[in-house]
């Protein structure tokens, strides 16, 4: 996977989520020396990584279930 050239000021992990296609999935990129690295594309139940947020069991289906409730 390709790294990201640097985006101004860092933040250890960036999360994008994206419902293009019906494919409800987040993004993660991680900063290492040089730019930002692509942890990986993560969809349904998966369990969303982050190298900051040590426990975080984000999972995309639970977050895009929540965006559209009200």
């Amino acid at each position: 996977m390709g790294r990201v050239p640097e985006l101004g000021r860092r933040a250890p992990d960036l999360f994008f989520l994206s419902k293009a296609r019906e494919a409800e999935e987040i993004e993660v990129l991680a900063w290492e020396e040089g730019g930002y690295r692509l942890l990986g594309r993560f969809a349904g139940d998966a369990t969303v990584p982050s190298q900051v947020l040590q426990g975080l069991e984000l999972k995309p289906a639970e977050v895009f279930k929540a965006a559209v409730e009200p």
